[in-house]
């Protein structure tokens, strides 16, 4: 893996999730942290619910997972192409020492991490 660094490319300089929170019907955040799991919830750019305390994690459990749904009246398409999706998402690992992704494709219900 480490040979083939030089040939990811980051994109550190993405939109982010401000967009991608404006672009979806629905936009989730979960964080987990301190022994303590918080929630967020988001719709069109708006949001729809405080963030809360949800339930409780270990102390070492931490992270955050980002759930959303696109909005179609913004896309030609909803579909994702995987292949790039997973391409980026691995790279963000690569680039980032510590941090741990994982791609849950939910139509094959297969999952991939990177870290």
């Amino acid at each position: 893996l480490a040979a083939g660094i030089d040939n990811l490319s980051g994109g550190l300089h993405g939109v982010g999730v401000s967009v991608v929170n404006a672009l979806s019907k629905q936009l989730t955040v979960t964080i987990r942290r301190d022994g303590e799991v918080h929630q967020m919830s988001f719709a069109g750019g708006e949001k729809t619910s405080e963030l809360e305390v949800i339930d409780t994690c270990g102390k070492r459990n931490t992270g955050t997972n980002v759930r959303f749904t696109p909005d179609p009246q913004y896309f030609d398409s909803i579909n994702f192409s995987v292949p790039r999706l997973q391409h980026v998402l691995r790279a963000k690992a690569v680039l980032c020492p510590g941090l741990r992704v994982t791609f849950l494709d939910e139509k094959k219900n297969e999952k991939e991490e990177w870290y």
